[in-house]
């Protein structure tokens, strides 16, 4: 189903069809949230088959997507052409950047995997040196973007840690590697 939305979305976007392709893939994005979430509530096996199927290929399309369907609701917005937001054309884009960073620190809170975090890093990252540097340059929206990008690795990073932390309690290992044995002590 997603080579499909993906596909319909192509062509939207291609056709000029801004609110037909925003939509598409706002489907694609719960698609790959709810996969998500499914993913990240059962037992992690730590294989390498699940880190390349799952986190790559999950965690990757799922960051671009959220920072594509932000891109695609402020062409949408601007398109349209609100009064209100000619005095302040940064604003569609610094409100879908918003939205994009919460989809984003949910699923940094909820599964403290890389995949998303960084590929949507690298995506609101590429927002913000094209509003730096290309026209129409919108300085709040690459400030915006920068720092979602700095608080969504920030979280994943603290998330990957209390998880992987938690993971070796349960294991019986201490941070110095071993198993079962009390910290401090010194067997005789």
């Amino acid at each position: 189903m997603h080579q499909t939305e993906k596909a319909v979305w192509l062509m939207c976007v291609q056709a000029w069809r801004i609110a037909e392709s925003f939509v598409i893939i706002v489907i694609l994005l719960g698609v790959l949230l709810v996969t998500f979430v499914r993913v990240c509530r059962r037992p992690r096996r730590g294989t390498i088959a699940e880190i390349v199927l799952v986190d790559g290929t999950i965690g990757l399309y799922l960051g671009w997507v959220t920072v594509a369907a932000a891109a695609n609701l402020a062409a949408w917005l601007a398109a349209v052409g609100m009064d209100a937001w000619v005095q302040a054309p940064g604003v569609p884009g610094v409100l879908t950047l918003i939205v994009a960073g919460l989809i984003a620190l949910f699923t940094a809170w909820r599964g403290g995997r890389w995949a998303p975090a960084v590929a949507t890093a690298w995506g609101l990252v590429w927002i913000a040196v094209g509003r730096w540097s290309e026209d129409p340059a919108a300085p709040g929206v690459a400030a915006t973007a920068v720092v979602l990008a700095v608080v969504v690795l920030g979280v994943t990073a603290w998330r990957f840690r209390a998880r992987t932390t938690r993971t070796a309690e349960k294991a019986g290992i201490h941070g110095d590697g071993l198993r079962g044995a009390r910290r401090g002590t010194v067997d005789q």
